[in-house]
């Protein structure tokens, strides 16, 4: 089995101490911004943080936690970091949230990397709860 090694951190801090072309693929769970996607809409455009209340929101990040807040994964310079130190051919693997991913991805893209395919995980969480269907369906039939 090959040896194996994790490295946890800010990868923009992180990916300083390696050579160009040092890693064969990149697996990564960047910060999602979950909190911003509705309230900023100029991620990735250069626009300093903390000018305007929803600014201020968006660098809270998602529930409060500041690491979700930042511009980390919007921002296609981060993404260039990673595509230096990855070798020709290498390939990365980057993980989002289903209502940011598609920001994400135009940051890779714009960065130099070839989206090649794309994995979704979709899944169902519950039901709606803004209808009874059972009163509903007895409401229609008289009862």
């Amino acid at each position: 089995m090959p040896n194996l090694t994790i490295y946890h951190g800010d990868m923009r801090i992180v990916l300083e101490d390696f050579p160009d072309n040092h890693f064969t693929h990149v697996l990564t769970d960047p910060p999602y911004h979950l909190q911003s996607i509705s309230d900023v809409k100029c991620f990735g455009q250069g626009k300093a943080f903390g000018r305007t209340n929803a600014e201020r929101k968006a660098r809270s990040g998602f529930m409060g936690k500041q690491w979700d807040g930042s511009d980390v994964s919007f921002d296609p310079m981060t993404w260039k970091r990673v595509l230096r130190v990855v070798k020709p051919g290498g390939y990365m693997l980057c993980f989002g949230g289903s209502r940011t991913v598609h920001r994400i991805a135009c940051a890779i893209e714009d960065a130099g990397w070839q989206l090649v395919d794309t994995m979704l995980w979709i899944y169902s969480s519950g039901f709606p709860k803004s209808l009874d269907i059972s009163k509903s369906i007895d409401q229609r039939l008289g009862r």
